[in-house]
């Protein structure tokens, strides 16, 4: 599902006690992987990493390391993803967070510094999509500002469904 994003302003990164907000950098190749793993993403490996990097925009790869023990617990990535539904798309892709470290905040800050990078590159079109399985995820996006796509046939009863489930109220309008 598709998930349009439009903003003239930044969103807060603002991040829990005990966690570090900052660019990916090479060296956290395998701590990427193994938070890939950890949030259900097995096909990754330091292969995917690679061309997933391919299309993120420069300093746009964020993660947060939980001070304490050094590991990556949650990552996001800034991509440009044009495409004719999405002319000068940016897109924020790869919302990742530990299971052990939800609740905290994490996905929300990373997705927040993600759609920021394009904001401030100058993207005029910024989205996300998700599965409809991912509702975590879903309440991140819709939280920051993000809504729903309903221009597509069978979007408004996918959303009222998703919404349903979220305990949301659907409002189309």
């Amino acid at each position: 599902l598709f998930l349009p994003f439009s903003s003239e302003h930044l969103i807060s990164t603002s991040l829990a006690n005990g966690y570090l907000l900052r660019p990916y950098s090479s060296e956290d190749q395998d701590g990427v992987v193994t938070l890939m793993h950890r949030a259900g993403f097995m096909e990754w490996d330091k292969e995917y990493l690679k061309r997933s990097l391919y299309l993120c925009v420069p300093k746009g790869f964020f993660v947060i390391v939980h001070v304490e023990t050094g590991k990556i617990v949650a990552m996001m990535m800034a991509r440009h993803m044009s495409d004719g539904a999405h002319p000068m798309g940016g897109r924020i892709d790869w919302l990742a967070v530990d299971p052990s470290h939800t609740g905290k905040g994490l996905g929300r800050c990373v997705a927040a510094a993600a759609t920021n990078r394009l904001v401030e590159i100058g993207y005029p079109h910024i989205y996300v999509t998700t599965d409809d399985h991912r509702p975590a995820a879903i309440k991140v996006f819709l939280n920051i500002g993000y809504v729903p796509d309903l221009s597509r046939p069978g979007m408004r009863n996918r959303w009222d469904d998703i919404c349903r489930r979220l305990k949301w109220t659907f409002q189309p309008d």
